[in-house]
């Protein structure tokens, strides 16, 4: 008696472990296309600075620059990215998958700045479900200095998060 007792413990003990191995196998499997919709969007983060005199205290201080009027526009691609936005301090554009490099003509308060971004494309892998998405390293950063003073990489790895990849400054 004492022997069946054991067996139907041991039985138990096995069910509810195979139960729950299918049940963990089927919540991980069962991943939303949503999810691999949103890990798929990679997109260069830009912010505007500029220096304002601190009158009190005599001394520069960075703050963001929000821009009255920008447009920005891929160079070889025929598409406007931002057309005539008004006070923007914070852009996201794509850089090209087959290249090594993205222009972008950037247009703040009517002055044209050329944006030149040398990169280096990398494939990242997601899931089965997902594939693989382009990420990107900067390895340099060009801008004609019309409008703009400089542009600094703050970080230079762009990938889906929403981490903050350049710094132009007015």
């Amino acid at each position: 008696m004492r022997q069946i007792s054991h067996a139907n413990n041991k039985m138990m003990r096995i069910f509810f472990r195979s139960l729950s191995i299918v049940l963990l196998l089927y919540i991980t499997a069962c991943t939303s296309d949503d999810t691999c919709r949103k890990n798929k969007f990679v997109n260069i983060r830009i912010q505007f600075y500029k220096y304002t005199l601190d009158t009190t205290s005599n001394n520069y201080k960075l703050g963001t620059w929000s821009v009255d009027s920008l447009t920005a526009k891929g160079i070889g691609i025929d598409s406007v990215i931002y057309k005539n936005t008004k006070s923007i301090n914070i852009i996201n554009l794509q850089l090209q998958k087959q290249a090594n490099s993205s222009k972008f003509l950037v247009t703040t308060n009517n002055i044209n700045d050329t944006l030149t971004i040398v990169h280096t494309n990398k494939d990242y892998y997601l899931s089965l479900e997902c594939g693989c998405i382009k990420t990107h390293y900067i390895d340099s950063v060009h801008i004609t200095k019309h409008s703009v003073d400089s542009v600094k990489i703050i970080n230079p790895d762009v990938n889906t998060s929403n981490a903050t990849n350049l710094r132009i400054f007015n």
